[in-house]
C-alpha cells in the first residue's frame, strides 16, 4: 500500500505537469494589436480579390436536397483558413500591417 504521503507528492507532480503547458501570454500593446488588425483586413481584402468567384456563389440553400444533414466536406476551407492565416502571420511578422510585395 502507498503511503499518503507518497500520494500526496505524486497528485501534486501530476497537477503540477498538466499545469506546465499552461502557458499565458503578455498581453499585446496597442500597436501590435493595431498591425494585427491591419494585417487581418489586409490578408480579407486579398481573399476576396483571389476568390471573387466563391464570394458571389450561391451556398445551394434553396436546393432541392438543402435539407440534408451534411452538405459538402467536413474539411471544405481549411485551406483557405490556413492560407489566410499564413498571411496575417507573414504579415504581422514583417511588421508593415500590408502584404509585403515579393
Amino acid at each position: 500500500m502507498i503511503a499518503e504521503g507518497a500520494c500526496l507528492r505524486l497528485a501534486l507532480l501530476a497537477a503540477a505537469l498538466g499545469l506546465s503547458g499552461c502557458g499565458f501570454s503578455p498581453p499585446m500593446s496597442p500597436a501590435d494589436r493595431e498591425t494585427l488588425q491591419a494585417c487581418r483586413s489586409e490578408a480579407d481584402r486579398l481573399y476576396n480579390v483571389q476568390n471573387r468567384a466563391q464570394i458571389s456563389e450561391r451556398d445551394g440553400e434553396d436546393s432541392p436536397f438543402s435539407g440534408q444533414a451534411q452538405r459538402g466536406l467536413p474539411s471544405d476551407g481549411l485551406a483557405d483558413r490556413y492560407s489566410h492565416e499564413r498571411l496575417v502571420d507573414d504579415c504581422v511578422r514583417h511588421g508593415t500591417g500590408t502584404q509585403p510585395t515579393p
